[in-house]
């Protein structure tokens, strides 16, 4: 404002703008015809800033859930191996969820008239399996208001706490400690919008997007026994758009092209190269989500 009346009595010998920054009031002194030019543009650009415009925000969003599990559990009683020895092996815990259908298979126990059940009776064998697949779709309206030209912001965040170094010490015994450091992980839907309202109402805005979610929390540990050590470290998974647009009163844009995939990959054996035929189980889980964003400005009456 200070620079359009200072160009406007620029050409005007003898005139002079203040402005006091305490009120934020200015003080200007020209001739009459100027005067008049300052006061029209003065008060143009106040009912300008005193406008004000509301930013409606519709997030849709399309969640697709696909999911595979499997899994052998099987318990195997030797009864008898040569003479005087007997023994067991069972299975990894499953991974499975207590959704799984099974397939059970037992041997039952003393059937004297049975080799197989002399040597492993009371043996027993489940197949868990598991397939999901489903959709779901979530709205979320997000209304922000502000006056012409200035900065709107809303979030919707959580925090979760995490271990992310450890930090040998010694005590005041000559003992060896291990000391934690935390940190905070910050995740959540954040809305960022600056409106500039037109004379012919169009609306130039400027936005911003970011929506974030905690996937896990990975443990990392190094060590064996009292020299063992874990930190955390957190997976994220997010999408964020900005931009700058012009809409009329009203009208409405639409945002697709957004997505995100999460998957996890779960697998539990014997050994490390151990095939899940001989006990042990796995979980996969993908899911993928779709968004549409709906942005609608509005300049509200009496603005």
């Amino acid at each position: 404002v200070i620079a359009g009346v200072q160009q406007i009595i620029g050409s005007v010998p003898g005139s002079a703008v203040v402005q006091s920054s305490g009120s934020g009031r200015i003080a200007v002194t020209t001739t009459k015809d100027a005067m008049t030019k300052v006061r029209q543009f003065v008060r143009g650009e106040n009912e300008a800033m005193l406008r004000q415009a509301q930013i409606q925000f519709d997030i849709y969003s399309v969640k697709h859930n696909d999911g595979d599990e499997r899994g052998l559990d099987w318990g195997l009683i030797l009864n008898k191996l040569g003479t005087a020895v007997s023994g067991g092996v069972t299975a990894p815990s499953t991974l499975t969820s207590s959704s799984a259908g099974n397939v059970a298979l037992s041997i039952l126990s003393g059937q004297s008239n049975s080799k197989l059940s002399e040597m492993i009776g009371g043996s027993k064998a489940m197949i868990n399996l598991l397939s999901t697949y489903g959709t779901a779709v979530e709205h979320k309206p997000v209304s922000l208001l502000t006056l012409n030209r200035q900065w709107a912001r809303k979030a919707n965040v959580n925090n979760k706490a995490y271990v992310s170094e450890s930090v040998p010490s010694t005590s005041s015994t000559g003992t060896s400690t291990v000391g934690l450091k935390t940190s905070t992980v910050t995740t959540g839907d954040r809305y960022l919008v600056q409106p500039s309202i037109l004379d012919n109402s169009t609306v130039v805005l400027k936005f911003g997007i970011g929506l974030s979610s905690l996937v896990d929390i990975v443990n990392f540990t190094s060590g064996n026994g009292v020299s063992s050590q874990t930190v955390q470290t957190p997976e994220t998974n997010g999408v964020i758009d900005q931009a700058t647009i012009a809409l009329k009163a009203g009208q409405v844009l639409a945002i697709t092209g957004l997505s995100r995939v999460i998957t996890s990959d779960t697998r539990r054996t014997l050994t490390e190269d151990t095939p899940v035929g001989l006990g042990g189980s796995t979980k996969v889980t993908r899911v993928r989500e779709d968004f549409i964003i709906l942005v609608r400005p509005t300049i509200l009456l009496g603005s």
